[in-house]
């Protein structure tokens, strides 16, 4: 980016594996006697936090778009999967995705029951 040293380049993308600015500044190659005073500095330079920014929404798009694809994956694994463990496995993970489990693992209140036949059999019906 136009404006920024090397230096400060590689700091932005070291800060935001951790968001560490000592450490960042630190891995960027500024002196360890000196980088928790070069990361506050370098993290108040209007420039520097620009590229921050944007390489931060640029992050945000990329993990969500590798989001999207992994959901993808897991609903054609759902849909379209060879074994019952792996189908069922990939409803679970969509279930814990979308929030309907606690954090102990209990499932949330509700009647949602998913039921997922072999090909070829009936569904059994009670009553």
């Amino acid at each position: 980016m136009a404006g920024l040293s090397d230096k400060q380049e590689l700091f932005c993308r070291e800060y935001l594996k951790d968001f560490n600015a000592t450490q960042a500044a630190i891995r960027a190659g500024y002196s360890e006697d000196t980088a928790s005073q070069q990361g506050s500095r370098l993290l108040s330079n209007v420039k520097v936090s620009e590229r921050l920014e944007k390489l931060s929404k640029a992050l945000l798009e990329q993990i969500d778009d590798d989001i999207l694809d992994n959901l993808k994956t897991l609903r054609e694994i759902r849909e379209t999967g060879e074994k019952d463990s792996d189908r069922i496995k990939s409803v679970e993970l969509l279930m814990r995705y979308h929030g309907s489990f606690e954090k102990d693992n209990t499932q949330k209140s509700g009647n949602i029951q998913f039921v997922i036949q072999p090909e070829g059999e009936e569904p059994e019906i009670d009553g």
